[in-house]
């Protein structure tokens, strides 16, 4: 099993939560230099065309290659079937050598155990992010 869709229970730096809890784990691939210092930002858009953007805490090392960064966050308002993962560096915060080649993006909501992966396995530069389609993973019968 991919270890990025086992996961931990109670993932490093996670912050109390609200609302629709969603867990985000965001794997770095094992290329030379695919590691990053910027920080990262994600978007999540439904079928219905809303938006969520997770706050999430970034350290150092966070997005180090081969390294799987996992958090947990909620929405305010309830999300639908997930359609996309818009993914970028923030440009304030990128340097030269930031440049970050991203393997994938899981996320689970927690509440139905429903799991969305989004692969990628390329480059993410301050200038050029990418938008992630998704792929429904794991499904929970209600």
């Amino acid at each position: 099993m991919d270890p990025a869709l086992a996961g931990p229970d109670k993932p490093k730096g996670s912050a109390p939560v609200a609302g629709d809890l969603y867990r985000i784990a965001v794997v770095t691939s094992d290329k030379f230099a695919a590691a990053t210092d910027a920080t990262v930002r994600l978007a999540l858009t439904d079928v219905r065309g809303q938006t969520w953007q997770p706050c999430f805490p970034q350290t150092r090392g966070m997005f180090d290659r081969h390294k799987t960064s996992d958090f947990e966050a909620s929405t305010l308002f309830p999300m639908d079937e997930l359609a996309s993962c818009r993914v970028w560096l923030d440009p304030q915060t990128a340097g030269m050598g930031d440049d970050w080649h991203l393997d994938r993006v899981v996320v689970s909501h927690l509440p139905s155990n429903r799991t969305w992966l989004f692969v990628h396995n390329d480059w993410i530069t301050a200038k050029k992010g990418a938008v992630l389609p998704a792929q429904v993973t794991h499904v929970t019968p209600r």
